[in-house]
């Protein structure tokens, strides 16, 4: 795996806790951030997007799904049980 090479801004105070972190625990500052990117790199890789609702959106949902579907919608319906991939 070949590793590139980034610029990070830092403000001094910053940079000063990240040379004692590394000093104090002998290790590369490439190796701190490194690792604590990785908690949000699966953060975002294995978790499902949430989407939250409001309790208004979330009955306008419910409503939705208990509505029977309407004629256009059981016309694609059957259309669709036509192909042989969904029988």
């Amino acid at each position: 795996m070949s590793a590139q090479t980034i610029s990070l801004r830092l403000p001094e105070e910053e940079v000063a806790i990240l040379n004692l972190l590394s000093d104090r625990e002998r290790r590369t500052k490439t190796q701190i951030i490194r690792e604590a990117l990785q908690p949000l790199f699966r953060k975002v890789l294995d978790e499902p997007e949430r989407i939250t609702l409001s309790n208004t959106e979330f009955q306008a949902l419910l409503d939705e799904m208990a509505t029977p579907p309407g004629e256009e919608v059981l016309a694609r319906r059957r259309h669709l049980m036509t192909y042989e991939r969904w029988k």
